[in-house]
């Protein structure tokens, strides 16, 4: 009996083929879905090895330094220079493991026809390298200019639009005199500090630091990069507090461009932005492993309600309940086994790929990539598992049915009263025949056709919830852009405006206004903010929930006040009337908030302070960028413009970026277009479980229904009647799905949202349109339709003889 009972386990599965293959691949995409959860780790762990690697900062200050190689004793009272020497004794500080000096530039380089700004980052020795470590990672490391000048690329420039060029190839790079001087790309090359800005920012070249000295000719540096003994977040600022005594000591009047960097352990570049997409991940995986239960259950409720008569048989000839459960439960570890294997192989290669497309794609970083064993065993653990959980109630049903029931079942029939909805369809005249018996047995069998819809509406409740909160990203981003305002921004490279260049741009045709602005950087709340100084009336379009923006006398009487972002202020607790400490080139200063800004810049956390007053914080006399606008937004107009201003300030000397506006929108827009188009590919395995469980379901009532088939082939009906029939059950049974989904799919927008929201200390304002549900019904029964054609060919081939015999 126990060998008789072993080989019906096996048996199941090749008996029905279509339908082991159909709960394999859902149970295989449930375990692929799981691989979700090990994509945040997986990531944080290959860009710790990759940190660890490049021996990543863990303070970065930018002095405007000269270096003096002279005597210390001799040097002049008035410079802004250490010496090589101080120098030295500044690795030697505790807590200072090592440092890395470098001077790094604001540039342009042209390769063929196109010039692009970069940062030009020097090296002093590319083969010892204590900080940041750039890693060469095709051809070889630049050579000193005496040899040649060459340079090494960042490959992660290429997703900015900037250089692309290849080993060998040659470029010309701007130096301090305005001249373009060739360079030969020697190799390839990055580390997770610069790779990140060259993905973000713009393009990244290295050179050897006596390049850059000689393009500025200058004798310093202008970044200095520590990694620290102790980087726990009291121990880095006591050392930066340090660090910066120290350099008060030995050049008291230097004076620095940006505000130093305390990087927090274990962070890197994008890795909130990334760590963001978490709610995304998780609830995929809850819908992918809800999905494969229901549909693992209604299989296993399938399978005993067809065999009733047998399960009675294996009863009367002596079958213990344990050995019937075991026999099902052989075949459900079967099923579950065989697809938790195929899942884990497909689990590790996609959060594998998506990992590595975050990295790479995203953040311009290769990191070593592994896959951690646990997740293994976790996979293994749930694939199995969840399989028999969801078999469950059909095994607990087959031990509970009596020999005598079984016997006198005929396997398939319910023998429950006919339905509200079935005498609907009986009713529904107005109905060809056909499609009346496909929606009766769709009302007939409530328990599966409910099953089978549940599955259609999870994955129509996914699509339109990843649908809906991209739209509301997607209109989040288009209106922080539009208020952000000006047809074009003109940055001075490098440098300040002066008023004489100012007055130069206010001249040329078709400009309208010209709006000065400073840009800069504070740090508040534990991490750098945006610090723009802004006018009193400003092009900007500022969004005021509280309190209010800064008056004439505020900005001409360089008031210590400040507007700042909501998020920022939730995030840091602060509130019209508090006064926040902010840190600065200067140093640390106090201003009030006297507004709160509903805007998303810089996803809102941000600091707008009066223009003079950003002036005095950041030691700087002129502003450093120009909001423009022109006479007319069309894009020929602004373009001229652009063109005229870029050509009016080379022709003077000077060198300017123009960023254009309709361009950085739409450039914004692509790149929401991609991050959109992820979402939604995330999204298509549980769309595709849900279509998997309308196959089986169709599959499973044609098998149940082959008799009924060979009755009605020989009574008459032909091919396309029988496909109409059960064509409509599909259909209806889809858009069922459709209709629970409509509500599904608004929740989870909603608590999407929600987690965002609470991510970001904001609140987006939901954009639901009401032809959304109308394109997921259309794309529903679209894919239904398609999704049908295997069971529908089946079902009108069979011959009335073979259907009338089987068993």
């Amino acid at each position: 009996m126990a060998s008789a009972l072993m080989r019906k386990s096996y048996r199941e599965l090749t008996r029905h083929r279509i339908r082991s293959v159909l709960t394999i691949i859902t149970i295989a995409a449930a375990v692929t879905g799981l691989w979700l959860f090990a994509i945040p780790l997986g990531l944080d762990n290959a860009m710790a090895r990759r940190a660890a690697a490049d021996q990543l900062h863990d303070i970065r200050m930018s002095p405007n330094n000269l270096l003096y190689v002279g005597d210390p004793a001799e040097r002049p009272s008035a410079d802004q220079m250490i010496s090589a020497e101080e120098l030295d004794d500044l690795r030697a500080l505790p807590n200072v493991a090592a440092v890395e000096a470098r001077p790094i530039m604001w540039t342009q380089l042209r390769r063929g026809g196109d010039v692009h700004d970069i940062w030009l980052v020097g090296v002093e020795d590319f083969a010892e390298q204590h900080v940041n470590i750039v890693s060469v990672e095709e051809g070889e490391a630049p050579t000193a200019p005496l040899g040649g000048l060459e340079a090494l690329l960042d490959p992660a420039s290429a997703l900015t639009g900037g250089a692309t060029a290849i080993p060998g190839e040659q470029i010309g790079i701007k130096a301090g005199d305005g001249e373009f001087y060739p360079f030969v790309v020697s190799g390839l090359g990055a580390t997770i500090r610069w790779s990140a800005v060259a993905a973000d920012v713009g393009p990244i070249v290295y050179v050897p630091a006596e390049t850059v000295r000689l393009f500025t000719a200058s004798e310093g540096f202008n970044t200095l990069e520590l990694k620290l003994v102790d980087n726990a977040p009291d121990a880095a600022k006591a050392t930066l507090a340090e660090v910066r005594s120290y350099l008060e000591r030995v050049a008291p009047e230097m004076t620095y461009h940006d505000v130093p960097d305390v990087r927090a352990p274990g962070s890197w570049h994008g890795k909130d932005q990334v760590f963001r997409m978490l709610p995304l991940l998780y609830v995929i995986s809850f819908m992918a492993v809800a999905s494969a239960l229901i549909l693992v259950s209604t299989t296993m409720n399938t399978i005993v309600s067809q065999q009733t008569a047998q399960i009675g048989v294996m009863k009367a000839v002596g079958g213990s309940r344990r050995a019937i459960v075991a026999c099902y439960l052989r075949s459900v570890l079967l099923l579950g086994g065989i697809g938790t294997v195929i899942g884990t192989v497909a689990g590790v290669i996609m959060s594998s790929a998506f990992g590595r497309f975050v990295q790479e794609d995203l953040g311009g970083i290769r990191a070593m990539w592994s896959t951690n064993p646990w997740f293994v065993i976790v996979g293994i653990a749930a694939g199995l598992g969840s399989s028999v959980l969801a078999s469950l109630p059909a095994l607990r049903r087959a031990t509970r049915v009596t020999v005598r029931e079984a016997l006198g079942s005929h396997g398939v029939a319910d023998g429950r009263e006919a339905g509200l909805l079935e005498r609907a369809t009986r009713r529904a005249t107005f109905l060809s025949s056909p499609t009346q018996l496909g929606l009766r047995n769709t009302a007939r069998r409530r328990s599966r056709s409910l099953a089978t819809s549940a599955q259609v509406a999870l994955g129509v409740g996914t699509v339109l919830a990843f649908s809906v909160f991209s739209l509301t990203a997607l209109a989040a981003t288009q209106i922080t852009l539009q208020n952000e305002s000006g047809d074009l921004r003109v940055y001075h490279t490098p440098g300040l405006f002066d008023d004489d260049e100012a007055r130069l741009l206010a001249s040329r045709i078709d400009v309208d206004a010209v709006q000065p602005v400073l840009y800069s950087k504070a740090e508040f709340g534990g991490d750098e903010r945006p610090a723009w100084g802004l006018p009193a009336d400003p092009i900007y379009d500022y969004d005021l929930s509280a309190g209010r923006w800064f008056t004439d006398e505020d900005v001409t009487g360089v008031a210590r006040v400040a507007v700042i972002g909501r998020p920022l202020a939730a995030m840091t607790h602060t509130e019209v009337g508090d006064h926040i400490d902010l840190g600065t080139k200067s140093g640390v200063e106090t201003v009030e908030v006297i507004g709160i800004d509903e805007n998303l810049v810089h996803d809102g956390k941000f600091i707008w302070l009066p223009l003079e007053t950003a002036k005095i914080l950041e030691n700087q006399p002129f502003p450093n960028v120009y909001w423009v606008e022109t006479t007319s937004p069309e894009p020929e107009v602004v373009d001229r413009v652009a063109e005229d201003i870029r050509s009016v300030f080379a022709a003077a000397g000077n060198s300017v970026t123009v960023d254009v506006h309709y361009r950085d929108m739409a450039a914004a827009a692509a790149e929401d277009r991609v991050v959109v188009g992820v979402i939604q590919m995330l999204g298509l395995p549980i769309v595709a479980i849900g279509m998997i469980g309308l196959v089986s379901t169709m599959t499973t009532n044609v098998l149940e229904r082959t008799r009924e088939i060979g009755i009605l082939r020989a009574l008459g009906a032909r091919a396309r009647h029988v496909r109409r029939a059960f064509r409509a059950e599909g259909v209806a049974l889809a858009a069922a799905g459709w209709l629970i989904g409509i509500p599904v799919g608004y929740v989870l927008a909603r608590v999407i949202v929600w987690f965002f929201d609470r991510a970001m200390h904001t609140s987006f304002s939901l954009v639901f349109p009401p032809w959304l549900p109308l394109v997921a019904l259309a794309g529903v029964i679209v894919v239904a339709r398609l999704t049908l054609r295997p069971p529908l060919r089946r079902a009108v081939r069979m011959r009335p003889g073979d259907a009338l015999r089987y068993e």
